[in-house]
Order: structure tokens, then sequence, then C-alpha cells
């Protein structure tokens, strides 16, 4: 949820998270509070104690979420992780719902962390799963993953937050409609 009190000064960008719970049982937690337990083997990107952004996959056997996390969401199997592509073998990567052609190139979205240290966020209209691995070897990711899939679910919003005051409820005197 985005805050709408002071705290929205802090937010930069929202991005969706990975698959639904009922489509996976990935783990999610949000600001300390966990929402569904972490899974075993599954790609993870979390944001630590003090703001520090962490990739990788959850190899506790318990479900215990360490205290240094904060938040944490998870999705399928890593489709990156140390430059190789699908490094599990994983088969299932989601499910289009209407065509043929759109169960291989629909929407997906990505998360990755790059060899220099940067999180980056990928989308595509019309991408392969194989397309979406080549995106994140081009960006140098050593660590990504697949987020969601299909239109209505992988989206980015950017945020820039203005004073009250300096908003413009009018169009500048100079602005010429057509």
């Amino acid at each position: 949820l985005i805050p709408r009190d002071d705290r929205i000064h802090r937010v930069f960008a929202a991005f969706n998270g990975g698959f639904q719970t009922m489509h996976g049982e990935w783990g999610m937690q949000a600001q300390g509070r966990l929402i569904h337990h972490p899974s075993k083997w599954a790609a993870t990107v979390a944001t630590l104690r003090g703001g520090a952004l962490a990739f990788g996959t959850w190899e506790r056997e318990d479900k215990e979420v360490p205290t240094e996390v904060e938040s944490f969401r998870q999705n399928l199997a890593p489709l990156v992780e140390d430059g190789e592509v699908n490094p599990f073998k994983n088969h299932y990567w989601g499910l289009a719902v209407t065509t043929k052609r759109e169960k291989i190139h629909i929407v997906r979205s990505g998360m990755c962390l790059t060899r220099e240290g940067f999180g980056a966020y990928l989308w595509g209209e019309a991408v392969s799963l194989q397309t979406l691995a080549k995106a994140m070897q081009l960006a140098r990711c050593q660590y990504g993953m697949q987020m969601d899939i299909n239109n209505s679910n992988a989206s980015l919003e950017f945020y820039r937050i203005v004073r009250r005051s300096s908003v413009r409820t009018s169009p500048p005197r100079d602005f010429k409609m057509g």
C-alpha cells in the first residue's frame, strides 16, 4: 500500500508482486508483518533493516524469517543465478489465459540484481521467458526472478511528490490546445 501521509515522500516507485499465494504458496512479508511463510528454493527479493536490497534463493529449512529481513517477496525458482539461465531447470513459469501464442509471448515482468549491485525492474509487452532472461543477462544481472505475467498483473508506477502549493490548477497563459 502506498501511504497517503508524510511517508509518501520516501516512495520512489511501486511494482507488482509475484503470483498470488493460491498460485504457488510463495512467501511474503511487508514491514515486518508476515503475510505468508517463505517457501524453500523460491527466488526472493528482500529489503533488510536499514534499507539494503537483497536477492537470493531461500534455502532455510525452517519457516522462520531472520530478524534482519524487514520485507520480502518470493516467486517461482530463480530465472538467472550467477549468470546462468534457469539454474534449477524449472518447467513452470506461469500460464497465460487466452491464446496459444500468449502462453509463450505475453506481458512479463521481472527483477534482478546487477553485478554492480543495482536493483532493476524489467517489463515487456510480448515477451518469452527466454527473452526476459536474455534481457537480464544484457543488463548484467547476477540474480534475476520473474515477478508476474499477464497484462493486468504486471506494472510499475513512478511517483513524483510535489507540494500542493506548487501544483497548477489551470494551464499556463501561453498554453494552447490543438
